[in-house]
């Protein structure tokens, strides 16, 4: 898998070439033995190797010493055991997917490669430039001048993704019983999810979809005053089989606990209710012979994902919440003979940070902060073998 990606932030724009950002390059091990007509057992090696990554990328140096090149990396992504019997299930043990990892990536349009639920993995470390500040809606800083702190990723999902990450864990999946799969992991250091699944077809119609909830009560780090993360996550994606006309949507909310014993007496802190939703819609049909052509159009918003309440008894409380969406769209070609996808994708993001104060700060709040657009445009393919 390989990928160009041409950007703009509002000031400079380049050309950088890298992996991803939904497909990076990978190969596996693999094997399984029949114990019985009803019993396997089995396991995956799964590696990931690039010399460079598109979500890796930023436009000075921070990551990547001042370009587009991270060198060249091999990290293991999935290193699991399995058994599974016909009627009781399936057992996994390893380091590997829990029960809701790709839960927000269920998609049947075949344009997996470039629109992405998550669509941080193509700038997610990009800094957002400055386009204007205003204090008490006035202008006072003009745009493209400066960057805002923290990233790309920061503001689309707290540079923690909602797809949820692989593990060292233990997970059971029921067998498939009208549609329906229902899975369930626990992991080291206070991690459990669950989710349900269903794939089915009827009246014409193909239909994926699943639901999850994920418990991690060491997030995002130990010793801080953040104590734990909560997500409801979930995607469902519906296929006309005779025209290819497809809708696919995604979406989670996450709570994050937040330990107050910590701060001063009579401060309280909250970190807001950061959610998201994304939707892409398209027609996939063969109209060339090669395989499906897919286009597409796709809109994503995430709502506070930069987001912070304190509270000080007698004096008041700073309220800060952010903004932030793109849109975009594309075409995938699908090459059959040779298992090869092609893709081109225009993507535009904005963002908008804000604060306010109660009592308000006369001639300073409320305070707003918009960042300019980055746009990009990326083209590229992979093969699989």
């Amino acid at each position: 898998s390989h990928s160009m990606m041409y950007w703009r932030d509002g000031k400079e724009s380049n050309t950088f070439f890298g992996d991803g950002g939904s497909a990076s390059s990978r190969f596996r091990f693999s094997g399984e033995a029949k114990v019985s007509p009803d019993f396997a057992v089995g396991f995956v090696y799964e590696f990931g190797a690039f010399d460079n990554h598109l979500q890796g990328m930023t436009q000075n140096g921070q990551y990547d010493k001042g370009g587009d090149d991270l060198g060249g990396q091999i990290h293991l992504r999935d290193q699991t055991v399995w058994l599974k019997h016909n009627t009781l299930g399936r057992v996994q043990l390893g380091m590997g997917s829990t029960a809701t990892d790709d839960l927000i990536l269920i998609d049947l349009s075949g344009a997996a490669i470039a629109t992405y639920a998550d669509p941080a993995v193509y700038n997610g470390s990009f800094q957002p430039r400055v386009n204007s500040i205003t204090l008490a809606g006035k202008q006072v800083l003009p745009a493209g001048t400066t960057f805002l702190a923290g990233t790309w990723a920061g503001l689309l999902n707290q540079g923690i993704s909602f797809d949820t990450d692989r593990r060292n864990h233990v997970r059971y999946d029921t067998p498939t019983v009208g549609g329906f799969t229902a899975s369930v992991a626990a992991g080291e250091d206070n991690f459990w999810d669950s989710a349900l699944r269903y794939a089915g077809e009827f009246s014409g119609f193909r239909l994926a979809a699943g639901v999850g909830y994920s418990s991690d009560q060491e997030f995002p780090d130990k010793g801080s005053f953040r104590t734990g993360v909560k997500n409801w996550l979930g995607s469902a994606s519906v296929m006309h089989v005779n025209s290819g006309i497809f809708v696919t949507t995604a979406g989670g909310t996450r709570e994050i606990d937040v330990n107050n014993t910590l701060l001063p007496k009579g401060v309280s802190v909250g970190l807001g209710d950061p959610h998201f939703w994304h939707v892409s819609a398209g027609i996939s049909k063969n109209w060339t012979g090669w395989g499906a052509t897919v286009l597409y159009g796709e809109y994503h918003q995430a709502k506070d994902m930069v987001a912070l309440n304190v509270s000080v008894t007698g004096l008041g409380s700073l309220d800060v919440s952010s903004d932030a969406s793109m849109w975009g769209f594309g075409v995938v070609q699908h090459v059959d003979a040779a298992a090869m996808e092609l893709f081109l994708a225009y993507k535009n993001y904005s963002a908008d940070v804000s604060a306010s104060t109660n009592p308000a700060i006369v001639g300073v709040t409320p305070i707003g902060i918009g960042a300019h657009d980055f746009q990009a445009v990326i083209g590229g393919g992979r093969v699989r073998f």
